[in-house]
């Protein structure tokens, strides 16, 4: 009799689960429980930028993303990935420091080896000084459409047998290994928590201790630019990781105006007038459809009275996180874009498409836990800035792990994970 494994969490992580679970040589009956829909929460908001270079990395998930990199390939060769979720490789990650003199950006961007850019054969699209982020190796980066990229591996491991619950999970039944949703009870041998920054939450109402994972929250703002005409309307496909400084030229308006920007009132004045800064750092990831994404609010400032840690706590479903959108942080970000571009100003003519909100799932310590949590419960999450780059990879060891533990035989991983055990910050197995 096959063994009943469930997953509780739609997302990325969740389903890259469930695909390799679903297309291993043991065939479990897998069951994925979702309260909203396939992606609805970060995975469908993300960037969808994909590193493989250590460079890029914490040493805890350096052999994990090498994984998960291969992984994306395989999956892009099987099912036609430029057609179906945008996949694409390319080499090119570009810092841009955009009127400042100190050239901060966030850790993760000060990559060994980067170099000044000499000029190229056309003009750079983005103003500032341009640094080479590459890393190492040829082809290290890769790109996916995450909504598309997860929804068609949900389909993929649906083909394959598995079984999706749309219901919320409010009970658990510890001595007959049972889930009660509120559309009825759910068996299970193993039991997954992927849910995301919601993976502790639903630790508690399942009477399980709460895996350590707290919540980063981000905003997006998805843009189609106006491009120069020495372009020909395509934008080269590279990650631009910005720097924008306080003395950013007038907006994006002239390099040579150097009016200083307040970067301390985030919430001083109405977006639509007054100044009220811009995003210091901000990202923008060129899509295939010639659309850019950028992100770089991860911090939603709290109202006058009301304590930080009120306004970052979670909503009941990913549903509800729109809502919590901050107009403000927005409009920073769209400052910001237009310092970096022209062709990024909406005043200009630029398109903003959407608007975005959601929260990622971190740990303390910046790296994912993965392992098993309790006697019978696996987790998988606290990937932060990462989730889709390390998907497929946790994919593929957690599923090695559930599948050695139901077979009683020592788990051989296709990635070293030592780094990322759940219980790394105390605590013991129950």
């Amino acid at each position: 009799m096959p063994a009943d494994i469930v997953i509780i969490g739609g997302g990325i992580i969740g389903v890259s689960t469930a695909y390799y679970l679903v297309t291993s040589p043991e065939q479990p009956r897998v069951t994925l429980i979702e309260n909203t829909s396939i992606a609805a929460a970060a995975s469908g908001k993300a960037a969808g930028f994909i590193a493989r270079e250590a460079a890029w990395h914490y040493p805890a998930t350096e052999d994990l993303a090498r994984l998960s990199f291969a992984a994306f390939q395989d999956l892009a060769a099987r099912f036609d990935g430029e057609r179906a979720f945008g996949w694409r490789q390319f080499s090119a990650a570009t810092g841009v420091l955009v009127g400042t003199d100190d050239g901060k950006m966030s850790e993760y961007r000060n990559l060994p080896n980067s170099r000044a850019l000499d000029g190229s054969d056309r003009p750079a699209w983005t103003h500032g000084r341009r640094v080479d982020l590459s890393g190492k190796g040829e082809g290290g980066m890769g790109q996916v459409l995450p909504l598309e990229f997860t929804r068609r591996l949900h389909a993929e491991a649906t083909l394959r047998g598995l079984r999706t619950v749309i219901g919320t999970p409010l009970a658990r039944n510890a001595a007959s290994r049972t889930i009660i949703t509120d559309v009825g009870p759910v068996h299970y041998d193993k039991l997954i928590i992927a849910a995301g920054p919601w993976s502790a939450e639903v630790c508690r109402t399942l009477a399980i201790p709460p895996v350590p994972v707290s919540t980063l929250p981000g905003h997006s703002v998805l843009i189609r630019p106006l491009m120069p005409p020495v372009y020909d309307g395509i934008l080269p496909a590279e990650a631009i990781l910005a720097g924008v400084g306080q003395t950013a030229g007038d907006l994006g308006h002239g390099p040579g105006h150097s009016a200083r920007v307040d970067h301390s009132r985030a919430d001083a004045t109405d977006p639509a007038s007054g100044p009220y800064g811009l995003t210091k750092n901000i990202e923008f990831y060129p899509r295939p459809d010639n659309t850019i994404y950028g992100a770089g609010e991860n911090a939603v400032p709290a109202p006058r009275g009301l304590r930080e840690i009120d306004i970052n706590r979670l909503p009941p479903t990913a549903a509800d996180v729109p809502k919590l959108l901050d107009a403000t942080l927005i409009a920073r970000m769209l400052r910001a874009s237009r310092a970096v571009s022209d062709s990024l100003d909406v005043e200009k003519g630029a398109e903003l498409i959407k608007a975005d909100f959601c929260y990622r799932p971190v740990c303390a310590d910046k790296v994912p836990v993965i392992g098993q949590w309790a006697k019978d419960v696996y987790v998988s999450a606290g990937h932060g800035p990462w989730g889709i780059t390390l998907a497929p990879g946790s994919g593929i060891v957690l599923a090695e792990m559930v599948l050695a533990d139901i077979a009683g035989t020592r788990a051989h991983l296709s990635a070293d994970i030592r780094g990322l055990d759940p219980h790394r910050f105390g605590g013991a197995r129950l």
